[in-house]
């Protein structure tokens, strides 16, 4: 039996890439009896909830500074206990702050030791909009946060190859290629609905949709510049859940919509009746948004612009307003706005959550085989995917 420690440390309603793997994981461990699956977060409480096989251990954890309702797992107290409760083969933690410190002393007390594996979510700070000697002191001090919190790991997990290049380039040396996935059934064109879309265009055919999943202070000034460049106002969808802010801006805004969705399914109709997304961060948005065959407008240097850069479904444009509002006019226009959208749909259906979780598995598998033999992990970057990934 292997048992497999996840350790979450960031949650709250903005968490949405982390909230949406922790679900598919869940759905995808209870057709594997092999496996024994512990999901740690941190929570306004302590206790345990039981997902069908697996376990949900909630851990009181203080809101992340500036934040009213996204907490943090700090707790190195309970972190050990749950790690000398549950016994794990392997440990994973989605933080190169504190948490791989706290399992690393947690498991040294374990015989035989576990395979301690990192899991990257972060983005590069090049995208941050700060002048060019800001992003090279955030740079140097990235790097050596990171080296110091994963250099007692085993391994790091990395869901893209330019965040596995750069992580590489910081002297994080043992890495592993697992990309993220995402629900190609759910999320699909079909999802599309009609009355959706009238309502959104309030009357004029002619009216741009638009899904995004950047926060309201963010995407206000590129809506502007919308608005500036269209003889409508375009309709502005905001993605990212039932946030106070995202119904304030949609309160005061005729043509902002901030739909709040309380199922996937729900989520992926209102995803499907866009017409263009335009995505200022991770991964996971975008997927969905490639499986619904939208044309997408992302900013380069990020995970979701390096999905869009290597699909050829958009445009990666820099972070500016005016570029990203351009970018999204231009491919709402373009002709061949559907066929982007198809090329989307057809890359990102290779990697369907359940093959993702099935690769990583095998890396997990393949880290403890090096911790058993008591040999490191060879340093570079591993792909442990099938050929037609590799295309």
């Amino acid at each position: 039996m292997l048992t497999i420690l996840d350790v979450i440390d960031f949650w709250g309603p903005s968490a949405e890439d982390a909230r949406r793997y922790l679900s598919e994981k869940l759905a995808w461990v209870q057709d594997r009896p092999q496996l024994r699956y512990v999901a740690v977060v941190p929570d306004v409480g302590t206790w345990t909830s039981v997902r069908g096989s697996a376990l949900v251990e909630h851990v009181e954890g203080p809101l992340w500074p500036g934040s009213e309702r996204e907490r943090m797992l700090v707790s190195g107290r309970r972190v050990r206990d749950l790690i000398q409760l549950h016994r794990p083969s392997v440990i994973e933690c989605g933080s190169p702050t504190l948490v791989p410190m706290l399992i690393q002393l947690a498991a040294a007390r374990l015989d035989p030791r576990p395979a301690l594996i990192g899991y990257w979510h972060g983005e590069p700070t090049r995208v941050w909009p700060t002048g060019p000697r800001m992003v090279a002191a955030a740079e140097r001090a990235l790097g050596w946060w990171s080296r110091q919190g994963y250099a007692g790991l085993d391994a790091v997990l990395v869901p893209s190859r330019d965040q596995a290049q750069m992580l590489l380039a910081r002297g994080v040396e043992r890495l592993y290629l697992t990309p993220m996935g995402v629900d190609g059934q759910r999320f699909a064109p079909q999802r599309r609905a009609a009355g959706l879309v009238e309502r959104l265009q309030a009357g004029v055919d002619s009216r741009v949709i638009v899904w995004t999943d950047a926060e309201p202070s963010t995407v206000m000034p590129i809506y502007a510049e919308l608005c500036r460049r269209s003889s409508h106002d375009p309709a502005l969808v905001l993605g990212g859940g039932d946030h106070p802010a995202n119904q304030r801006i949609a309160a005061a805004r005729a043509h902002v919509h901030a739909p709040g969705c309380e199922s996937a399914i729900e989520r992926a109709s209102w995803l499907a009746s866009c017409d263009v997304a335009l995505l200022l961060g991770g991964a996971g948005t975008c997927a969905e948004a490639m499986a619904s065959a939208l044309a997408i407008v992302a900013v380069a240097g990020t995970r979701a612009g390096e999905l869009v850069r290597d699909s050829g479904c958009g445009r990666a444009v820099n972070r500016s307003p005016r570029a990203l509002a351009e970018a999204t006019l231009a491919l709402a226009a373009a002709a061949d706005r559907a066929e982007l959208g198809g090329r989307g749909r057809a890359w990102i259906s290779r990697f369907d959550w359940r093959s993702c979780f099935d690769r990583a598995l095998v890396c997990y598998r393949e880290i403890l085989d090096h911790v058993r033999r008591g040999a490191r992990v060879p340093a570079g970057i591993h792909e442990r995917l099938q050929p037609l990934m590799l295309e």
